[in-house]
């Protein structure tokens, strides 16, 4: 940090950059009356509002949350014939 004020520049591909995209919109306030900020403005402070989640987290167990599916497979399904 310089002056009170952060730079950054980033170059995230992947499902790595999917994961920071999603996130970051997730946590970026959409436009609304009365609310002069622009979307760059909106979205450092969605990046500033997901970090102190993230440092809120508890991460001491060294395992992370992840994005998961489940998949059922009914076995009681005939098989064709």
């Amino acid at each position: 940090m310089v002056g009170g004020r952060l730079a950054m520049d980033a170059d995230v591909g992947g499902l790595n950059g999917e994961t920071i995209h999603t996130a970051l919109d997730t946590f970026t306030d959409a436009p609304s009356e009365g609310d002069d900020r622009t979307l760059a403005q909106r979205r450092a402070d969605g990046l500033a509002r997901l970090c102190r989640v993230a440092m809120g987290a508890d991460t001491n167990n060294g395992v992370m949350a992840s994005p998961s599916a489940t998949v059922v497979i009914d076995g009681r399904r005939s098989s064709p014939t």
